[in-house]
């Protein structure tokens, strides 16, 4: 990321051999990563939710030298996901997970680290532990067992604590085999506001996780499985993990350990119990008053039950109040991370977001760098796709940093951290410019934001236009970055520009475009070329423009509804848009960018030139559709001139 604060995020290759194939495993970095420093890796539960609830523990790390690095496990949030391997047991193994953190680890040259593992995570965690890797110097499991077998019975103990009419329930579709009937599921959802977390409203990040396991359940169901029962006393899992354990091996872990529960914790005293006797340098902790005060919790210590497996205190052990009692961590007003340097806070959260065609209620996820209140306009960046996230946006904090208002990103329904609807796949009644326009104005009153600068980047270009066309009170002022009036002009400026690729480059783009083989490796490497040369020239391509691909790759539904199967083949709702007859109405200073090479060329911006009543128009001569990165400088200039400057009078250059 291209802030002063320490937070950027990227994608690592992770080859398996087992299928002979390269992966992707997404990860975040919060704080200073160099050399000399000792970083907190936390490995997120599961399996098969994310690692956004884990970004917490930044109260922990802020301030100290070493950072707080985070990763979606393979399968799992922004990381390559498999679903073809859906309950194939010999591949989802713990040791591919080890594998993923040595990997990790040796990508980016860690050498010294310390480690927490959440629930699976401590079972990852531990098991790693358990071989001996050289640069681990601390160990914190929380509210992780022992042993799959123990977890089982700690659901026995803590079912009989419901009430009778939900124990009866859950026995009854345990054994029917229909736990995913509505009544089932409002059952368990009972025992998590007991024992997996207790605060009134769930966090959006764990929500989050559990959305993550909805969309895509394949890691989940593989090898942890659904509950299932042969009479109500007999209960059991059916995935991999179910004879997992790491009690004959805990004696390995040699390194000091912090184990965690909570007193209402699914993870029960009895889950941990064999950490607690074996470790050689364990400390137990557990959080069992629930009383809180902002980031105050009371806690009770409880040291390990033999004196000589309590390590002495260390200088920098983890010690901080970081969980509460039950399974997850503390309150955060959906509000998610914590100031990360003295120039730029940075603060995210989720926007409830009611569509009424569906009669449902959906999660828009933000982002803001700066501080935003009363008095201060913000600029709002829409991102592109349209299916991509919004990290690349974020790069903008190069001009919002050193001026009142902060930068607001989002992740656009359907893609990055909002809410997925992957059963919406074709829908074109449903995925419509209205429902971004929604989202957006949304977003707006839900933020209480009153006045406001907008910043569209090509399909958020288009939504942007859109938007202001149909009145946006509040809005100051305008920019349509590498986006085009109507899709039809796209569609020709592509063609143009692909008659100018290499011979079979082109010729393997429209064989495959002909024969509808457009999901082959030979038309995706041909794309490719077309992508370096007007999509983004940079060599290699920004880590935060590679995730937006990803975003599209792991859930293709907006893409492909509304846009097609690549940039020059639209088949989808956008392909009739146009705002050519509309322009006129966008009567705010407004800002029109694009790049040389772009592949919004400037056939596509053409309408907006003649017909805008108070435009400018800039071309960044050594870019294409990434000028924002590819001529960082110039184009961050740019910007501040037309935001903060004297503004623009009827002129281009």
């Amino acid at each position: 990321m291209a802030t002063d604060s320490a937070l950027f995020e990227g994608l690592l290759d992770f080859e398996i051999a087992s299928i002979g194939r390269t992966c992707q495993t997404w990860y975040k970095v919060f704080g200073e990563f160099k050399p000399g420093v000792r970083p907190l890796i936390a490995l997120h539960g599961g399996p098969g939710v994310n690692s956004a609830y884990l970004e917490i523990l930044t109260d922990v790390t802020d301030g100290r030298p070493g950072p707080l690095i985070i990763y979606d496990q393979v399968g799992t949030g922004r990381s390559t996901h498999l679903p073809e391997k859906m309950g194939d047991n010999e591949f989802w193994s713990v040791q591919l997970f080890i594998d993923e953190l040595n990997n990790l680890l040796k990508k980016l040259e860690i050498k010294e680290y310390d480690l927490l593992g959440h629930s699976w995570g401590g079972m990852l965690a531990a098991s790693h532990a358990v071989q001996g890797p050289p640069g681990l110097k601390h160990l914190i499991l929380s509210s992780s067992p022992a042993s799959i077998p123990l977890w089982i019975e700690s659901q026995h103990t803590l079912r009989a604590t419901l009430p009778q009419d939900t124990q009866d329930t859950m026995i009854k579709h345990e054994i029917e085999g229909t736990v995913q009937s509505k009544e089932y599921q409002a059952a368990v959802g009972v025992f998590y506001s007991r024992h997996l977390c207790v605060l009134d409203q769930l966090p959006g990040p764990i929500a989050e996780g559990f959305a993550c396991i909805g969309q895509d359940p394949t890691v989940y169901m593989t090898m942890y499985g659904i509950p299932q029962r042969k009479d109500s006393k007999e209960f059991n899992i059916t995935g991999s993990l179910k004879d997992w354990t790491i009690i004959d091996q805990i004696e390995k872990i040699q390194v000091p350990t912090l184990v965690t529960n909570g007193a209402q914790d699914e993870a029960t005293d009895a889950t941990v119990a064999p950490y607690v006797e074996k470790l050689p340098h364990g400390k137990w902790v557990k959080f069992e008053n629930l009383d809180y005060d902002h980031d105050h919790y009371a806690v009770t210590e409880r040291e390990a039950t033999k004196e000589e497996t309590t390590a002495p205190p260390e200088k920098e052990t983890f010690q901080e109040e970081m969980y509460i009692s039950a399974h997850l961590c503390r309150s955060s007003n959906k509000v998610l991370r914590p100031k990360m340097s003295d120039e730029i806070p940075i603060r995210e959260g989720y926007i409830d977001f009611e569509v009424a065609s569906t009669g449902q209620t959906y999660q828009t996820f933000y982002r803001y760098f700066g501080e935003l209140r009363p008095g201060v306009r913000p600029l709002i960046a829409l991102h592109g796709g349209p299916g991509v996230n919004c990290t690349y946006l974020e790069i903008l904090t190069d001009v919002t940093k050193s001026h009142p208002g902060p930068l607001i990103v989002y992740d656009q329904i359907g893609n990055g951290r909002s809410t997925h609807l992957r059963e919406k796949m074709g829908d074109t009644d449903f995925w419509t410019v209205q429902l971004f326009i929604d989202e957006l104005n949304n977003l707006i009153k839900k933020l209480d934001i009153t006045e406001y600068d907008l910043l569209g980047h090509s399909w958020g270009g288009m939504l942007a236009s859109s938007f202001v066309a149909q009145g946006a009170p509040g809005l100051q002022k305008l920019v349509i970055s590498s986006s085009p009036a109507s899709m039809q002009l796209w569609i020709e400026a592509q063609e143009v520009w692909k008659a100018q690729l290499p011979k079979e480059v082109r010729e393997t783009i429209e064989k495959h475009e002909k024969d509808g083989t457009t999901d082959s490796k030979e038309y995706e490497e041909a794309v490719g070329v077309y992508y370096s040369r007007h999509l983004c020239t940079l060599d290699p391509m920004p880590a935060p423009i590679a995730s937006g691909f990803e975003c599209i790759a792991t859930d293709p539904t907006v893409y492909l509804t509304m846009n097609g199967p690549s940039e020059f083949t639209i088949t989808g709702s956008l392909k009739t848009w146009s705002i050519i007859d509309q322009i006129e109405k966008i009567t705010v200073p407004t800002l029109l960018t694009n790049g040389k090479y772009d592949e919004a060329a400037d056939s596509v911006l053409a309408p907006y030139v003649e017909k805008l009543p108070n435009g400018k128009w800039v071309q960044f001569k050594k870019s294409s559709h990434m000028a924002h990165f590819e001529e960082r400088e110039e184009f961050m200039k740019v910007l501040e001139n037309f935001l903060y400057g004297d503004g623009v009078g009827k002129g281009y250059d």
